[in-house]
């Protein structure tokens, strides 16, 4: 049976990775929305995300981030059962 994008990865992340992952994604949304983050760098970002297609919009960057930080959070063991998404403002 063929992966697919949203079979779990073979190899597990360590915990502090983990943790390091979720932060990241927090600050990357966090700069986003104030304006802060460098508009080449959303786009680099955006490209990155291949879920959000060719015409993404900024809010779509800054909800594709937050539901990242969440199924990382779960792999963590935060939560125990996989998020739904949380939609932002």
């Amino acid at each position: 049976m063929p992966n697919t994008s949203t079979d779990p990865v073979p190899n597990a992340l360590c915990q502090q990775d983990a943790a390091a992952l979720i932060g990241i994604l927090a600050v990357l949304e966090g700069e986003h929305l104030a304006g802060d983050l460098d508009e080449h760098v959303s786009r680099r970002l955006g490209d990155r995300l291949h879920m959000l297609g060719k015409h993404w919009q900024s809010r779509e960057l800054r909800q594709a981030l937050n539901d990242m930080n969440h199924r990382v959070r779960y792999a963590l063991g935060e939560y125990e059962d996989p998020p739904g998404p949380h939609p932002v403002p």
